[in-house]
């Protein structure tokens, strides 16, 4: 199955407690976002299934909702969508796009530039 990308209903709305915007600038999606989106959909999910890091890490994965911070958790309640499982994609070292997969349909749910919604040392 080809990837399909669905962004036309991303949580924008206010920031994160650690004072990243949810909504992204237009800068960060002609020239981050944007670009890596129709890399993706260019791709079969089998294909996304295969990208590694040179430490040999999936790049693109499932990641149970039990593991993202507690605010992330919160606000997938408060905007009415939550999932026990979402994916994500690795669009940098630290930039994450994080959604949920119905079928061969991601869809787009926030941009995460510093990789706090999963945060690691």
């Amino acid at each position: 199955m080809r990837v399909v990308i669905r962004c036309d209903n991303p949580d924008v709305e206010d920031e994160w407690s650690w004072g990243v915007s949810r909504q992204w600038d237009l800068s960060e999606w002609s020239e981050k976002i944007e670009p890596k989106l129709s890399e993706w959909a260019s791709l079969t999910w089998a294909e996304i299934d295969t990208h590694s890091s040179d430490t040999g890490h999936k790049m693109h994965h499932n990641m149970s909702c039990d593991d993202i911070c507690e605010e992330a958790q919160d606000r997938m309640l408060e905007i009415e969508r939550f999932f026990d499982v979402l994916f994500r994609f690795r669009a940098g070292n630290l930039e994450r796009v994080w959604g949920y997969r119905i079928a061969e349909v991601f869809h787009v749910l926030w941009y995460d530039p510093t990789h706090e919604i999963y945060p690691t040392d």
